[in-house]
């Protein structure tokens, strides 16, 4: 798991199989990606290494690293030499300890998981309400 590239995607260009996208502009700057979005940088790395590079790229999302580094006022965006090196350190420090990462996506599933139930008692409250409304008129 030492080495990746980083480029700008380019659309009419096919991704490579062992590849994840990067958003580069806005608000989401650093969100990691399976399908290509506009303003987004493309990593590939070997096909093993890709499920940690991933979770390495959304865990630097999630706690706002790539956000330190945006530059533009109007959009936001990061260059993709900041992200490289952002990614760089974090591939070095966290590539061989495989713990860290296994609980990310523990975290993420059961966060998940709650949405969904959110979701149905969201479902389940209006079809009360509804009934209750029924029930009035």
């Amino acid at each position: 798991m030492q080495t990746f590239s980083l480029k700008s995607h380019l659309p009419d260009r096919a991704a490579q199989p062992s590849a994840f996208f990067v958003q580069s502009r806005g608000r989401n700057t650093g969100r990691p990606s399976y399908a290509p979005r506009r303003n987004c940088y493309v990593i590939a790395c070997q096909e093993q290494d890709l499920s940690v590079t991933y979770w390495l790229v959304y865990a630097l999302w999630k706690s706002g690293h790539f956000r330190r580094n945006l530059q533009g006022t109007r959009t936001p965006y990061i260059r993709v030499g900041h992200m490289r090196h952002l990614i760089a350190r974090a591939v070095r420090r966290y590539a061989h300890e495989l713990e860290p990462v296994q609980q990310l996506q523990k975290t993420l599933q059961s966060e998940m998981r709650l949405i969904r139930e959110l979701d149905r008692v969201a479902r389940m409250r209006t079809v009360l309400l509804a009934d209750l409304i029924d029930h009035i008129a």
